[in-house]
């Protein structure tokens, strides 16, 4: 996660970072306590995977855990949803997709 004593300006958490179930105390485990001082100093994007919603915990603990800039707050196009997601990074927009549980594909369209 570091280049030399260079941290990572950011990392792309692309889902599936709570084994087995998405649970809080596997995110504890599995992320929180393996990164702590780099969790501190750089910013993480997270995506929901197929593992953050094999749980019956509504809403899901992923929900929770990370804030969502679905007002696009972070350079991106409003997404008014946690499901999805859009970020800009220098000349770079990045766009996070939760593709488990949206129903209505339609309602990304602003997105893409």
């Amino acid at each position: 996660l570091s280049s030399g004593s260079r941290l990572a300006d950011l990392v792309l958490l692309l889902g599936d970072n709570a084994y087995q179930r998405g649970l809080d105390s596997e995110y504890q485990t599995t992320l929180f306590d393996q990164y702590p001082e780099f969790l501190a100093s750089t910013t993480f994007w997270p995506t929901v995977g197929n593992h953050e919603t094999y749980n019956t915990v509504n809403p899901h603990p992923y929900y929770s855990i990370f804030t969502i800039p679905e007002k696009g707050q972070a350079g991106g196009e409003p997404s008014n949803t946690s499901s999805y997601y859009s970020f800009n990074y220098g000349q770079t927009h990045f766009i996070s997709l939760e593709s488990m549980e949206i129903v209505n594909r339609h309602q990304m369209d602003g997105m893409l």
